[in-house]
């Protein structure tokens, strides 16, 4: 099973999307248990408020990622960044998921 964060822009947030690699993991592999055929790719875009935390969310999914993919919405809702320098800022990345790397 491979579970990847990449395109994550800006790179400073690498960090933060990495903290909650091993949560959207968790997500992927209940998903795996129900459907041995869910793979794909979600598209995640956040706004921060000026604390850091997210105020809105914006995805995408291809594949068939079943409930995984209001798993991670959920997790992604969740997370905090550091206070961004200007009061608002955006966050995307893109989450992959495969069966097998």
């Amino acid at each position: 099973m491979s579970v990847q964060v990449s395109a994550v822009s800006p790179p400073s947030a690498s960090r933060q999307t990495a903290g909650v690699l091993s949560h959207f993991r968790r997500c992927y592999q209940r998903e795996l248990k129900a459907n041995l055929d869910a793979a794909g790719s979600m598209e995640l875009h956040l706004t921060l408020d000026s604390g850091g935390d997210v105020a809105g969310i914006r995805h995408s999914v291809r594949g068939n990622l079943g409930t995984c993919a209001d798993c991670v919405v959920g997790l992604a809702r969740a997370m905090r960044f550091d206070p961004p320098p200007r009061g608002r800022a955006e966050v995307s990345f893109t989450v992959n998921f495969a069966p097998k790397s």
